[in-house]
Formats: structure tokens, C-alpha cells, sequence
């Protein structure tokens, strides 16, 4: 399924791969796998600088989980 989405994204737009990185990581957040979150986040981040994903990738690698079941 990851995969399938990073193949479905237009690898000439930058703004697309930060939006499928991005996603993927809040994903691997949301299934306590930490680690790979960081790594799709920074990826996101680095897809396009300026823009609007990117800019919302970097404040996700801020942010700390506050709770736990």
C-alpha cells in the first residue's frame, strides 16, 4: 500500500510527493511506528521547501505525542 502511493505520485511535482509523504508519515504516527513517521515527514519536508505540505510536514516533526492508551 505505501509503495502504491509513492508510485502514484507524480514524481515532477513537488508539491505532490511533500502531500504523499507527509501522509504517510501522520499514518506511521498513528500506528506507533515512530521512527518510520520521521523518516516520511523529513522526506515531505525536503519535497518542497516553500510549500504548503512541506511547511505542514515541518510543524508534524515538532509536535510530540501527548497521550496514549
Amino acid at each position: 500500500m505505501i509503495a502504491e502511493a509513492i508510485r502514484r505520485t507524480n514524481p515532477k511535482s513537488r508539491p505532490d510527493l511533500a502531500s504523499t509523504y507527509r501522509r504517510l508519515g501522520l499514518a506511521m504516527r498513528a500506528l506507533e511506528r515512530e521512527a518510520e513517521a520521521e523518516e516520511y515527514l523529513k522526506t515531505a519536508r525536503d519535497a518542497d521547501p516553500q510549500g504548503r505540505w512541506s511547511k505542514l510536514a515541518r510543524a508534524a516533526l515538532g509536535e510530540k505525542r501527548v497521550w496514549r492508551e
